[in-house]
């Protein structure tokens, strides 16, 4: 049987991904594209009336291809785990998809030109399975939780970290050889949380105090007051500004108030000095951001965590570095690294020491609350969609440590 031909416009589409995906929207030309295409550059932009329109076209294809498939309200009627078995697989699946990481490295690349893009990703992509897995919390009979839209967020943050220790396993098989017991693990971790009484402390809570000291709002002496220390802040300065690809050498002079020459003096290029700056960043959020000693300091973390990532410019630093991961994937992979996995072994090492229980998994509980934190660290400062807006840090810590049994 012979396949259906490809129109005009489903080819420059297809091939519009591929560029888009690869280079992003500024770097991305038109001429390209028709080249890829096979088609004239003319066809492009009587198809299309612009880049930006193609582009937009492009974001829609992708959105997509990249949600999830049917959400079965027939599964509604499955025990707790039998539910969690399908709705996990949608999320493992769609994270193992080479496809969605570079889509989601576009939405965070072009976000601030086309700011409709992180409505799209949280209302197409991200709010339906959220809203689904809360839907079945509501109803159960199994478990019974306060704030199921918090849980099924913490649900989702678990499983991205899981496919986040996966994508970093170099013998490729962490994914095969422990997604059963994961599962196994997080359903009864929300069946046991459940079936308890469960309840929100009252609004006077206490709030854990912030003791951060994080590069705040004004970029002015971050890295020191040396030469290299001046033009890594204006480095810091101008890559916000524009990104990578728009700022130049003379920019970064300008910015730091030196000459070009002195900028070369200390950075072979820029590109040199964009790892530089991302290692310097990350260095410095190393020397602010300290692990707890003990448990009882744990809340104290987990809102230093939120809030130290929150503040600008870190905020459209680790924007900018996540969404020049092709460039610069060592950085990016350097960032994900440090915020799913450097506190972790302290903290499995404390919970470990504080529990007289045999059979508590430190490990897991370690991986659950530092994952979750960086997972909506991630999602709400990188990508600003409104489900996760919607959804305080107060809310998720609550529920965070209700869940994990450590409140």
């Amino acid at each position: 049987m012979n396949e259906r031909k490809l129109t005009k416009r489903e080819l420059i589409i297809n091939s519009a991904i591929e560029i888009f995906l690869e280079e992003g929207y500024v770097e991305a030309s038109v001429d390209r594209i028709a080249q890829h295409s096979g088609v004239a550059k003319q066809t492009v932009y009587s198809t299309f009336k612009n880049k930006r329109a193609l582009f937009e076209a492009v974001v829609v294809v992708l959105t997509e291809r990249s949600s999830f498939g049917k959400l079965d309200e027939d599964w509604f009627k499955l025990p707790l785990q039998g539910f969690l078995e399908k709705v996990a697989e949608l999320i493992l699946q769609q994270m193992s998809d080479n496809r969605f990481p570079r889509f989601l490295r576009l939405i965070t690349k072009e976000c601030r030109m086309f700011p409709e893009l992180q409505s799209l990703y949280g209302e197409t992509i991200s709010k339906p399975w959220l809203d689904f897995v809360a839907r079945y919390f509501e109803q159960s009979s199994e478990v019974r939780f306060v704030d199921c839209h918090a849980i099924a967020f913490i649900l989702r943050a678990c499983l991205a970290t899981f496919a986040t220790d996966s994508n970093f396993d170099p013998s490729g098989n962490y994914y095969r050889d422990h997604r059963d017991s994961f599962n196994a693990k997080l359903c009864g971790l929300i069946r046991v949380s459940g079936s308890r009484q469960t309840h929100l402390l009252a609004t006077t809570q206490e709030k854990a105090e912030s003791s951060s000291r994080l590069i705040g709002h004004e970029v002015q002496s971050t890295f020191g007051t040396g030469k290299r220390g001046t033009i890594l802040d204006g480095a810091l300065r101008a890559f916000l500004q524009s990104g990578f690809t728009m700022t130049s050498m003379d920019d970064v002079a300008i910015a730091a108030d030196v000459s070009k020459q002195t900028v070369y003096g200390y950075f072979t290029d820029k590109k040199n000095l964009f790892e530089s700056l991302s290692d310097e960043v990350l260095k410095h959020l190393r020397s602010e951001l300290l692990p707890p000693t003990n448990a009882s300091e744990l809340k104290v973390f987990a809102r230093d965590f939120l809030d130290h990532l929150s503040r600008p410019p870190i905020r459209e630093f680790i924007r900018v570095v996540m969404g020049e991961s092709q460039k610069f994937q060592a950085s990016s992979d350097k960032y994900l690294l440090y915020l799913f996995k450097d506190y972790r072994p302290p903290i499995e090492e404390l919970l470990r020491a504080s529990s007289d229980d045999n059979n508590f998994d430190a490990g897991f509980i370690a991986m659950g609350l530092v994952g979750t934190l960086a997972d909506y660290s991630i999602l709400q400062l990188i990508y600003s969609t409104a489900d996760y807006t919607e959804l305080s840090s107060d809310r998720l810590l609550q529920s965070l440590f209700d869940l994990l049994g450590l409140s």
